[in-house]
């Protein structure tokens, strides 16, 4: 396959350039591939080659430094997914009740066409309403005080209603569950 990554009798690991950013530095291992590289830091090969250009497929060996992805967690308001056979990111939209440019934007640097089995991406934690409940969109000022008295409840109410929100941390567009008198 070309992508053995070996050890050279007499070369020594070049000392690297800084990693861009979202990236970080990996010290090739004896046996790793750039295919086993890829799917431990959940990427692809084409990825791997472009944050190390000038790197060949067939000419790393152990003990090079090369970059890698940063793992990083999900922003906030959003978890981690693992991809599905045959998931595309129109499927995992759907899935989440979301849009694809949103999934784009949770996943700077993903692209559309290379989802592969078992890769991490993050994706909306919004999950339906408890019965008697509906979804608000948080607007700019709120807090969890000035929405309770706007839906005539508590701050507790609300809390139980969202238990994975920080009221210190509200921001403007995210979705919560309020009460709905109507139901």
């Amino acid at each position: 396959m070309g992508d053995y990554i070996g050890e050279p009798p007499g070369r020594r690991p070049p000392r690297g350039r800084p990693c861009p950013r979202g990236s970080r530095e990996y010290v090739v291992r004896r046996g790793d591939t750039l295919r086993s590289v890829a799917r431990e830091f959940d990427t692809t090969v084409d990825e791997l080659m472009r944050l190390n250009p000038g790197i060949r497929r067939d000419e790393l060996f152990t003990g090079q430094r090369i970059c890698v992805p940063s793992r990083r967690p999900c922003p906030r308001g959003s978890r981690e997914y693992v991809v599905r056979r045959g998931d595309t990111l129109r499927s995992v939209a759907r899935e989440f009740d979301t849009t694809v440019d949103e999934l784009m934007r949770l996943n700077p640097g993903i692209r559309r066409d290379e989802l592969f089995t078992g890769q991490r991406i993050c994706v909306p934690s919004r999950r339906p309403c408890p019965r008697g409940s509906r979804e608000y969109v948080v607007r700019r000022g709120d807090t969890l005080r000035s929405i309770a008295r706007e839906f005539d409840t508590t701050v507790d109410e609300l809390r139980r209603l969202n238990p994975d929100i920080r009221p210190d941390e509200l921001f403007t567009g995210q979705r919560i569950c309020v009460p709905d008198y109507n139901y």
